[in-house]
């Protein structure tokens, strides 16, 4: 999915237009209508409320975040994938490892 527009998002700065006013304030809620164009196809899916999206990285790059009273940005992330096995052990590697592995047993869903 590929959001094609985005005016204002939740932490942006805002302040009033055409005001002598120096008021400003941080984007709390919002309420928008998406049309949201599948990757690869034409198929474009209207109207799609934006709280019905969600990120596919809880922190990016950048982003500001507080533990009780410490503040701190993002400055690296590293993925990593959880493997649970059958008998309840769990492995953990990088994602580009787990790009490598294959289904041995495919669900019937898949197909």
């Amino acid at each position: 999915l590929k959001l094609e527009d985005r005016s204002i998002v939740i932490r942006d700065i805002v302040r009033r237009n055409n005001s002598n006013d120096n008021q400003c304030g941080i984007v709390t809620n919002i309420d928008i209508e998406c049309a949201v164009k599948l990757v690869g196809t034409n198929c474009v899916l209207y109207p799609v409320n934006s709280r019905d999206l969600q990120h596919i990285w809880s922190f990016m790059y950048g982003d500001y975040i507080a533990y009780d009273f410490w503040l701190g940005k993002v400055y690296d992330l590293t993925n990593h994938i959880i493997l649970k096995l059958s008998n309840g052990a769990r492995c953990s590697m990088s994602v580009e490892d787990g790009a490598k592995l294959y289904d041995v047993c495919p669900h019937v869903s898949d197909s």
